[in-house]
């Protein structure tokens, strides 16, 4: 690590480290990643004090949102206003499709990569089936190579800070730069946490706290911008928590928040933002550059070690496309195979057709990266 500011003390990273206890071999986490003591801690507290509720009780747990939304507001460069709980990565999306007001007779259009995960194609697609949008798609990376001849008539793009394949880390200072006031609309469950990345950026960021953040299930966030307030302004998706005079029961329709809080369907769990503001102070306790730095680590390692058996991690030429989803290439290899023998010894990892996605967190042991090696070897060497 070259920047010694980004290190924290010994006893900072002990403590870090002494809170994670998945099993030896746990490489998957761009699928899951297994919670810290300390979100379990915090989930099992806010369920006892809710099971002896009381008065008061509601709404000290209701603070956990406001807590989590400080954290947010620091690692995105928001305002805490402009961060809305939401319960997966998904739901945003589904908010920012279902938001864009349709001016002068036109339906906007939403342009995204043809091999986007299923999350942040559905929602769009399914805005564009009842008229609401406009989908249009372009192949490649998420780069302005590939985006900036597509721009013509477009008012949205749609990307994933990390792509789930190849671990692309999309340049979002270079995609502002060439799409200039078009909304940007970014999926990042693939690296928020263990990238560094200028998620201010990005007019919408949507987060999942299932993986790299450490959270669990239900967990997440959307961050907007000041332009994305603006411009999403038909905010179909939000409920009777997102308007105004939410306690004035009127049967009447009141209107949408002038904040993020826009985006809430209903009352969100307290609890599941509990485990994520728990999730979010274990990560400033030592900081993202230092966990990217020890996930690059175990990747400089693996990179050695498979190429040594005819194989290569496949990753952009440039560095700065770099991220924490090692996907394994072995030309003239069975990838199936090698998939099957990684689980039989314990491995837990993906397996796509050309290639073994490796994508370990900076707990990941030595014990773990021995038997990753040492099953790679045997499988690829049989």
């Amino acid at each position: 690590m070259n920047d010694t500011a980004s290190i924290p003390s010994r006893s900072a990273r002990d403590a870090y480290l002494k809170q994670f206890h998945e099993r030896t071999g746990y490489v998957n986490f761009s699928s899951v990643g297994p919670p810290p003591l300390c979100v379990l801690q915090a989930d099992e507290s806010m369920a006892v004090q809710l099971e002896h509720a009381s008065v008061g009780t509601v709404a000290n747990l209701m603070e956990a949102h406001n807590s989590a939304a400080r954290r947010i507001a620091d690692l995105t460069g928001r305002r805490v206003e402009e961060i809305v709980s939401q319960p997966n990565t998904s739901t945003g999306l589904y908010h920012a499709a279902f938001s864009l007001p349709v001016k002068g007779g036109d339906a906007p259009v939403v342009l995204i990569n043809n091999n986007e995960f299923p999350a942040n194609l559905y929602p769009w697609k399914r805005a564009e089936s009842i008229g609401l949008l406009r989908v249009r798609t372009y192949a490649g990376p998420a780069n302005a190579a590939s985006i900036a001849p597509m721009l013509d008539g477009v008012d949205v793009v749609a990307l994933s800070a990390v792509d789930f394949r190849t671990g692309y880390l999309a340049d979002l200072d270079e995609i502002r730069e060439t799409i200039g006031d078009r909304l940007m609309v970014v999926d990042g469950i693939q690296g928020f946490g263990a990238v560094e990345a200028n998620w201010n950026q990005a007019d919408l960021l949507a987060v999942g706290g299932q993986k790299w953040i450490r959270a669990g299930w239900g967990t997440g966030f959307m961050a907007c911008s000041p332009r994305a307030l603006e411009r999403l302004s038909r905010p179909l998706l939000s409920g009777w928590s997102g308007a105004a005079d939410d306690e004035r029961y009127d049967g009447e329709l009141h209107d949408p928040l002038g904040d993020a809080g826009r985006f809430a369907m209903t009352v969100p769990s307290p609890i599941a933002a509990g485990r994520l503001d728990a999730a979010l102070a274990l990560i400033e306790s030592v900081g993202v550059p230092w966990i990217r730095q020890r996930i690059e680590d175990f990747a400089e390692r693996l990179d050695d070690d498979v190429h040594a058996l005819g194989g290569h991690i496949v990753r952009d030429v440039d560095p700065r496309h770099w991220s924490t989803i090692l996907p394994l290439a072995f030309p003239g290899r069975d990838i199936a195979a090698i998939g099957r023998r990684l689980a039989e010894a314990g491995v837990t990892c993906s397996v796509h057709p050309t290639t073994i996605r490796i994508s370990p967190h900076a707990s990941a042991s030595d014990a773990t990266y021995r038997l990753l090696t040492d099953t790679l070897k045997e499988a690829a060497t049989r």
